[in-house]
């Protein structure tokens, strides 16, 4: 909600540093959601929540998402770039450019990551499907 500017919602004003709060927690939180995911594979002996999370995670939807992400991702954060650049090196406070490049770092993060997991979830599949 925060990606077009700055909120206020009572005597609270959500700001640009509630979003980098935001994009702290989320990257946090999606690398505990797939290190979680990680060790169910690993510790799966009847093979059930392996095949679920493959069929969730399947190799080429997942990589062509993630690029998309990113992209999109790079966009709004080469769009901050830019206007850095043409405005002489300063970022002037509470233009929605600024959350928009701040919303931007955080799908390049959610992009690569997913990318990077969907890899190693991947090539588990050495691991825990030669297991004897």
């Amino acid at each position: 909600p925060l990606a077009f500017g700055a909120r206020t919602v009572g005597p609270i004003t959500f700001s640009l540093y509630w979003m980098l709060l935001g994009l702290t927690l989320a990257t946090v939180g999606l690398q505990c959601l797939y290190l979680g995911i990680l060790a169910q594979v690993f510790f799966d002996y009847t093979g059930e929540v392996t095949r679920k999370w493959f069929a969730r995670f399947e190799y080429t939807r997942m990589v062509l998402l993630s690029a998309a992400v990113f992209l999109l991702g790079l966009g709004l954060t080469g769009s901050l770039l830019w206007y850095y650049v043409h405005h002489n090196f300063r970022l002037v406070m509470d233009t929605e450019v600024n959350h928009l490049g701040v919303a931007g770092l955080l799908l390049m993060i959610a992009g690569f990551m997913t990318f990077t997991f969907t890899l190693l979830l991947h090539s588990t599949a050495v691991v825990v499907w030669r297991r004897p």
